[in-house]
């Protein structure tokens, strides 16, 4: 599993985003828009979209325990779709374009998304997508500095990695805090 290499243009838009998506998700757990397994699917696609060893060993685990099988989970990560319930063939195959384009929403995809789940479901799709995004650039550094431990060459720059776990504990909070007040005061509907 090749890791992608993430630069820091592509991160504080992937840590924005996230940051806006977290509050969103929130509210609409109740609502159960997307099943757990659902999400989870979503989750390995990603992850294997971006090599994150980290999170797919921790998003297999998450899926064997809510009953997902092994074989199923082999597929997802592998970019194949066969065992997957149809109602969310779509939604799975959404996120691995949208990691597999680097965060950029297709508008013939999206279109398709929205015409299959409409557009709250559509955008509660997008937004797990960003979230899983964020954690796995999160997890793709964490194991370039576990290899550097090893003596062992890292995915990215080092400086690059300090810098984006910084941004982490600096950015993320402040960006989270900002994007839940916007939130909060415009009520959106998505």
């Amino acid at each position: 599993m090749t890791a992608r290499e993430f630069r820091l243009t592509e991160f504080y838009p992937i840590l924005f985003n996230a940051s806006r998506s977290i509050p969103l998700i929130k509210s609409w757990a109740k609502s159960r828009r997307i099943t757990k397994p659902f999400r989870q699917r979503i989750f390995l696609a990603i992850s294997g979209v971006n090599g994150c060893a980290m999170c797919s060993f921790v998003h297999t685990k998450i899926a064997l325990q809510e009953g997902m099988a092994v074989d199923e989970i082999k597929e997802v990560l592998q970019g194949e779709y066969g065992n997957i319930p149809k109602e969310e063939v779509i939604g799975v195959l959404f996120a691995q374009d949208y990691a597999a384009s680097k965060e950029v929403v297709d508008p013939k995809s999206w279109e398709r998304l929205v015409a299959e789940y409409g557009e709250q479901k559509a955008n509660c799709v997008l937004h797990v997508a960003r979230i899983i995004t964020f954690t796995t650039t999160i997890g793709i550094t964490l194991d370039s500095f576990k290899d550097r431990f090893r003596l062992k060459k890292g995915h990215n720059n080092i400086l690059r990695e300090l810098v984006m776990l910084a941004s982490v504990f600096v950015m993320f909070p402040i960006s989270f805090v900002y994007n839940w007040v916007v939130i909060s005061l415009t009520k959106p509907n998505q």
